[in-house]
């Protein structure tokens, strides 16, 4: 133990030694031959990106500082002024897809804004799932976004097998697309995203979570329930621990049982979770409340979303334990896991990274290191042997491009068992 925190102790000072003195070969900015070539390889399609991946790798020098800073200060691909925007085209599953945008009154595509993402419903128009909030008070300095999925949910062409697992697993994979594209294209801060969803949308707001619960500060999933809940969600509830969940219900909901909201909020506290359940009653309506209690009140709902976004921040675990059970997971922390390859196989495991000791309780992983990481040479412990972090540029490249991500920088990797 005392060799591991001495080694520790080591990588800080030269860290900040690094922070302090810089390095030679590391600029203060970005030259813009290196940022022209990091734009082209990212707009370039994937499969037809080799080119433009080499030229970028040759103008960088094997020089880790310097494509770290460049990712993260990336010129955005899609250049735009406020507004809204609807119809815009995104790619998924090798078919193209549409989304709306809300750009505040103060975007220029530099300063970052918080995103509050809106699962689509599919008796909802883009025009108004985007109109219920552009405006209103707490949204102006948000960025809205709506990609439109579950309009097409029971299109064989798009969704050639509707079997309910299997479809979902791909209705997840193309809100995944939609938001590396969403990173890639604007200036948003990856941090800050909170996504809300009311009754069909809700209940994707929850699975969207537990498949990739580090994209996301917190979620407010408001009326939602049934088997869907209890089937897709309830088992990998365990994900969304270190992720705050405020949940929206009506008491007397006679669409989605009240109950359903019970069983999660109870789920999450089992493991440990921040969660809190907001119960609206008949009193909460301005007026009469709807017919069936669904949904709750709408200024409630603008309130109780909308203020409580601001004190949201995402923050990756450096400990976690997850329940993998689908294709589109895997994508873990700064692990790589392997997903299932089907739902029997479901598998739950903890993967941890402290003061430099790396474990995985079942299986294996890779765990993905920082630039910075990989800057101040640091090394790890893996079964009681001391690893090194062999810098990768092409990794660095690659998986930025997959997944827009500059929160999760990976500038090597590590396989532990």
């Amino acid at each position: 133990m005392n060799r591991i925190i001495a080694r520790s102790m080591l990588v800080l000072v030269m860290w900040l030694t690094i922070s302090v003195v810089g390095q030679s070969t590391t600029p203060s900015t970005v030259s813009p031959e290196v940022r022209a070539a990091i734009t082209s390889y990212l707009k370039a399609p994937t499969g037809k990106d080799a080119d433009a991946l080499k030229k970028a790798l040759g103008l960088l020098h094997g020089d880790v500082a310097l494509a770290a800073e460049a990712l993260r200060a990336h010129e955005t691909l899609t250049v735009a002024k406020p507004g809204t925007y609807h119809g815009i085209k995104f790619t998924s599953l090798g078919q193209t897809w549409e989304y709306s945008i809300h750009l505040p009154a103060s975007y220029d595509g530099k300063k970052r804004f918080p995103v509050l993402v809106l699962p689509d419903h599919g008796l909802v128009s883009p025009q108004d799932g985007i109109g219920f909030w552009e405006n209103k008070k707490g949204a102006e300095n948000l960025i809205l976004f709506r990609p439109v999925i579950l309009k097409y949910q029971e299109d064989e062409k798009r969704f050639p097998n509707q079997q309910f697992f299997i479809r979902d697993e791909a209705i997840a994979q193309v809100m995944h697309d939609a938001l590396t594209h969403l990173r890639l294209n604007y200036a948003v801060d990856c941090d800050r995203f909170v996504m809300t969803g009311l009754s069909q949308a809700g209940y994707y707001t929850y699975y969207y979570a537990v498949s990739f619960p580090d994209d996301f500060a917190g979620i407010v999933p408001e009326s939602a329930g049934g088997l869907s809940l209890h089937a897709g969600v309830l088992a990998l509830a365990r994900n969304l621990k270190d992720m705050n969940v405020r949940i929206l219900h009506v008491e007397g909901d006679q669409i989605v049982p009240y109950a359903d909201a019970q069983t999660m909020e109870r789920a999450l506290k089992d493991v440990g979770g921040k969660v809190e359940l907001i119960t609206y009653h008949d009193s909460d309506y301005i007026g009469e409340p709807f017919p069936q209690r669904h949904p709750g009140p709408h200024h409630l709902r603008l309130k109780n979303v909308l203020e409580w976004i601001p004190n949201q921040q995402r923050t990756i675990p450096q400990t976690f334990t997850r329940v993998i059970r689908y294709p589109q997971q895997g994508n873990e922390g700064r692990w790589i896991l392997t997903p299932p390859a089907k739902l029997t196989d479901t598998y739950t495991v903890t993967c941890s990274e402290k003061d430099g000791v790396l474990s995985i309780d079942k299986g294996s992983g890779i765990y993905l290191v920082s630039p910075e990481d990989v800057m101040a040479h640091k090394t790890f412990e893996v079964n009681g042997k001391e690893v090194g972090a062999l810098p990768d540029l092409k990794l660095l490249l690659t998986r930025f491009k997959a997944s827009g991500d500059p929160g999760r920088l990976a500038a090597a990797q590590i396989s532990v068992k």
